[in-house]
């Protein structure tokens, strides 16, 4: 099953949550305020193979190299 990432439009934190794919956008529920007013967010990952590994997620470099200076990356 997939996770999908949520924004609550009513208390406006971020969670995530692991559904079916025809259930992702039934309007599941905040667990933090119990509301159903929720948008599904796009992932920031990226998928490659066990030889090339892409980090353009990085928010700050954007640069998709393995030596970010931000320390944003998670490779410092």
């Amino acid at each position: 099953m997939p996770l999908y990432e949520y924004r609550c439009q009513d208390c406006g934190k971020t969670y995530q949550d692991l559904l079916p794919l025809e259930e992702r956008d039934q309007g599941n529920k905040c667990p933090f305020c119990g509301s159903r007013a929720a948008v599904r967010l796009n992932s920031t990952f990226s998928v490659g193979d066990k030889e090339e590994t892409s980090y353009s997620s990085c928010p700050s470099c954007n640069t998709g190299v393995s030596s970010c200076s931000t320390g944003m990356c998670g490779l410092n």
